[in-house]
């Protein structure tokens, strides 16, 4: 009908149901689909919810990955799967989520985080307001490292029921808000770094106070027990 559909410029771009030339060697007004091979074709489609779709050579397939711009909605970028969900989000406000259409920070996961594999892990660290100040899994020494300063915190007090930390010279447990701090065992040691005793208390109460791993004051059912001098 007279109508121009095709469009080869001097300049060697190819211009489909287009006559705007905008400097791209393929330009295409309208969706297009890409076959590659037998199996597999790309799909891509402009307007309002433009996406690049992949997947089986099969309209009723649904095994479909879209790479998605939704103007229309939250002008996010997506990456889903037509099977249901959205596996990755970049919204208008900068926050990635994975799992979830509808990040809440900066980072939001909704199910298991996994760094590294059995045997073979990766440092990860938490870094505070603070120079200096962090939390580290370090997975070379499987252990989790609180730098000095950086607070264990346990219960809904401002500041934590219960802290534990090193401030560079001593180490504390304090227990800093409601309550008493129990310890419960069967047994209780405590002793020096270099394996030394200094105390022990058993299931019935009974207190031992050692010196050079000797017990000294013994507590009984009738009081107190002493080795040596009092």
């Amino acid at each position: 009908n007279n109508n121009e559909l095709a469009r080869i410029t001097s300049g060697g771009n190819l211009l489909l149901n287009t006559t705007t030339d905008s400097g791209e060697r393929l330009q295409v007004d309208g969706n297009a689909r890409v076959v590659t091979g037998g199996n597999t074709f790309l799909n891509i489609h402009h307007g309002n919810v433009g996406f690049i779709a992949f997947k089986d050579n099969s309209i009723s397939s649904p095994n479909e990955f879209k790479i998605q711009h939704n103007y229309s909605q939250n002008n996010d970028f997506r990456i889903s799967r037509n099977t249901g969900g959205t596996d990755f989000v970049i919204n208008n406000s900068g926050n990635v989520g994975i799992g979830t259409a509808s990040p809440a920070s900066k980072l939001d996961v909704r199910g298991t985080v996994q760094v590294g594999v059995d045997d073979t892990g990766h440092d990860v660290i938490f870094y505070g307001a603070t120079t200096g100040r962090y939390m580290q899994w370090d997975e070379s020494a499987n252990s989790l490292l609180l730098k000095d300063n950086v607070k264990l915190l346990f219960g809904n007090q401002p500041g934590g029921d219960l802290q534990i930390y090193h401030d560079q010279s001593n180490s504390y447990i304090d227990d800093a808000g409601v309550g008493a701090l129990n310890i419960r065992s069967n047994s209780i040691v405590a002793g020096k770094y270099t394996g030394e005793i200094l105390f022990r208390g058993t299931a019935d109460g009974a207190f031992e106070a050692f010196h050079d791993n000797s017990v000294k004051p013994l507590t009984t059912s009738n009081g107190v027990d002493i080795t040596g001098g009092l």
